[in-house]
């Protein structure tokens, strides 16, 4: 079981201003909420990875972070908004090195 880590708070706001923008604020409230029950889950399901000794361990729980808010929004979400919630959390260098580099190609997977 990995380590419960908190939901990511940059993907948290991220995750709030569009379910306020798509559905208004009570609504927003609730899958905020389902959100972050979901994140628990699925945190708690996880492999432990080794947790703040692993480096690479925020990945994980980044991962879970925007399944959960996918799931929470019942799998509505489009590519296109997915996306831009992905583009606005996401560090502003990755998006150079992913132009450059196809990590999607088993070859450039194991460099």
């Amino acid at each position: 079981m990995a380590q419960f880590m908190n939901y990511p708070s940059y993907i948290k706001s991220t995750a709030i201003k569009y379910f306020r923008k798509n559905y208004g604020g009570k609504e927003a409230e609730a899958l905020w909420e389902k959100t972050f029950e979901l994140y628990k889950k699925f945190v708690a399901e996880a492999p432990d990875i080794g947790g703040k000794e692993n480096n690479m361990s925020n990945n994980l729980y980044m991962a879970l972070a925007v399944f959960a808010f996918y799931e929470a929004d019942g799998r509505k979400i489009t590519p296109e908004k997915l996306e831009e919630m992905v583009a606005g959390i996401m560090p502003k260098t990755i998006p150079v090195v992913s132009s450059v580099i196809d990590f999607n190609k088993k070859k450039n997977q194991d460099k």
